[in-house]
């Protein structure tokens, strides 16, 4: 779903960076027509996927030998997204509790109106599990 790697219709393309030098990340998102459910709307696991992915990237960078899984993701979906709808998502450290990074997340959609907002546990493993 997330990642630098992805492309248009194979992933959100949610590439978020720096906000005025803090440890805020921000980024546009225009979810995609495919994205949508029958009525014309977003659908809501994709919300929670744009939430997730953005709390990933609260982390970065992560020292040399470290991995992120995510351990826990509690979300409330506000509001509605259309497809093509010029959206912001915002992502923000909240704290290291041992080998727990805590972030948070929300989803502006146009006219500054909060759709989803998230609290994510990332949990740190060492990188070899993946390799």
């Amino acid at each position: 779903m997330c990642g630098p790697e992805r492309t248009q219709n194979d992933g959100l393309c949610i590439f978020p960076g720096p906000l005025n030098n803090t440890s805020t990340i921000a980024a546009p998102w225009t979810p995609d027509a495919s994205l949508a459910d029958k009525s014309g709307n977003l659908r809501p696991e994709f919300l929670w996927a744009a939430l997730d992915c953005t709390g990933a990237f609260t982390s970065f960078p992560l020292p040399d030998g470290v991995a992120i899984v995510l351990g826990e993701l509690a979300a409330s979906i506000l509001g509605v997204v259309k497809p093509g709808d010029r959206c912001i998502v915002l992502g923000w450290p909240l704290g290291v509790e041992g080998r727990k990074r805590l972030a948070g997340t929300a989803i502006y959609a146009p006219n500054d109106r909060l759709v989803a907002l998230a609290r994510a546990v990332w949990i740190e493993v060492p990188s070899s599990t993946w390799s």
